[in-house]
């Protein structure tokens, strides 16, 4: 009998909308960062349990500039979101890969939190985990920044 630890592979990011359909969270992410290139320095995908996928965004350079409200930036480039994320839609094929809602996170991610990893990732689960506030917000149909229909 041999001991010892059994490779099972990678935690997988990926989940099911309400609907049971499958999200690829990590090939919508690359998608995502590079339709909002600019606006977002990174992008978590949420929706596990709801009916459409929304993101928090990690904002770049243009999207720092706003009026903070309850951990969320009501940010000036909110109308440019909204027009790439429409464009974005535009090539969706389906509720799982078609962005409806975006936030922009006005704190970055937290290191000391476990919300980055020791090699500067992003650690999906823990972020959602610790702003389950901020991922209520997004889908409470109030609080998101953007919003496509």
């Amino acid at each position: 009998m041999t001991q010892g630890l059994r490779f099972d592979g990678r935690l997988s990011e990926d989940f099911k909308l309400s609907t049971g359909t499958w999200v690829r969270a990590a090939n919508l992410r690359l998608e995502m960062l590079d339709a909002l290139a600019g606006i977002a320095q990174d992008v978590v995908i949420c929706g596990a349990g709801y009916d459409e996928v929304g993101i928090l965004i990690v904002p770049g350079p243009d999207a720092r500039d706003g009026t903070i409200q309850h951990g969320a930036i009501c940010c000036n480039a909110a109308g440019e979101i909204r027009k790439r994320m429409e464009r974005f839609a535009q090539t969706a094929t389906g509720s799982a890969n078609r962005v409806t809602r975006a936030l922009v996170m006005a704190e970055p991610p937290d290191m000391g939190g476990g919300e980055v990893t020791a090699k500067g990732n992003l650690n999906f689960a823990k972020l959602l985990a610790r702003r389950a506030d901020l991922v209520a917000r997004l889908y409470d149909d109030t609080g998101f920044v953007a919003q496509i229909s």
